[in-house]
């Protein structure tokens, strides 16, 4: 069966609801990216960029797909059709063949009939011999052509074992291309990774522990809460040093609970440190 030639509405109709290659990925690729968008996964430019950078791959394997999807189904349909020639000679050398066979039973059967005439009949020497040689001489035409016919035959099966040969070569390279095509599906599964990765930079979504940027955003949040007390270590040392100023100057200034300064705040807060460095 003839394959239509490509058109280019078989990559694209031009129009978001089209029924080309193209237009039904680009399809599916906004459906994917608009529901990481929703899910707060992509944010701002970020959606731009992973728009723009998906659309040449999708474009890329859109093409790629319309040009190799009737490649094959044509070298098999024309490789069936030379083997339906070949066995349409094979079967009419045969019948040549057949027919060549019962010529020369025709001739074996005149050679008879001449013998029983010979013995049946008193003729001549010379004329018995004439019709021999005619006879001879037709048995070894017979012989010759049923040669030819022999040599056709194997010419015959050299040509389906060439296009058997051929049909295993077409194999192979369907073969090939759906090795490409898987590649090309690993290369997908490797951007969808890499997306992934660069989501973690912005969202911790979906980030594991143990993994080295779950690892990182553990390390930011101690060290945010480092900074955290060391703020309040250096506020509480510096109302403790007014304190200290104020006491040396004015007997009357004393720890109590109004300034925090009293033993049981400062008892809890040693415990608390201590605790904090596992001490």
């Amino acid at each position: 069966m003839a394959i239509e030639p490509l058109e280019l509405q078989d990559l694209t109709e031009a129009k978001i609801d089209g029924n080309g290659a193209f237009d039904v990925l680009m399809r599916a690729m906004v459906g994917h990216i608009g529901l990481e968008f929703d899910r707060g996964r992509i944010r701002g430019a970020d959606y731009a960029n992973v728009y723009l950078n998906a659309m040449a791959p999708v474009l890329q394997n859109a093409v790629v797909f319309l040009l190799q999807k009737d490649e094959a189904a044509n070298k098999a349909a024309l490789v069936e059709a030379q083997i339906a020639l070949t066995e349409a000679q094979t079967q009419l050398v045969l019948k040549e063949i057949e027919r060549e066979l019962l010529n020369k039973e025709l001739i074996q059967a005149q050679v008879d009939k001449i013998r029983r005439d010979i013995i049946t009949s008193d003729l001549t020497d010379g004329l018995v011999g004439a019709q021999t040689d005619k006879v001879r001489r037709e048995i070894q035409t017979a012989t010759l052509t049923d040669a030819m016919l022999t040599a056709q035959t194997v010419n015959v099966e050299q040509e389906l074992l060439n296009l058997k040969a051929q049909e295993c070569v077409l194999k192979s390279q369907y073969d090939l291309n759906m090795m490409q095509k898987l590649n090309v599906t690993a290369q997908t599964t490797l951007v969808q990774q890499k997306v992934a990765t660069e989501k973690a930079q912005i969202s911790g979504a979906g980030v594991e522990p143990d993994s080295v940027i779950g690892k990182q955003k553990t390390l930011y949040t101690a060290q945010t809460d480092g900074f955290k007390r060391d703020a309040e270590q250096k506020a509480a040392k510096l109302m403790t040093d007014t304190w200290n100023v104020r006491r040396t100057t004015d007997a009357g200034t004393v720890a109590d609970s109004v300034n925090g300064l009293a033993d049981t705040n400062i008892g809890r807060a040693i415990t608390t440190m201590l605790a904090g460095i596992g001490a």
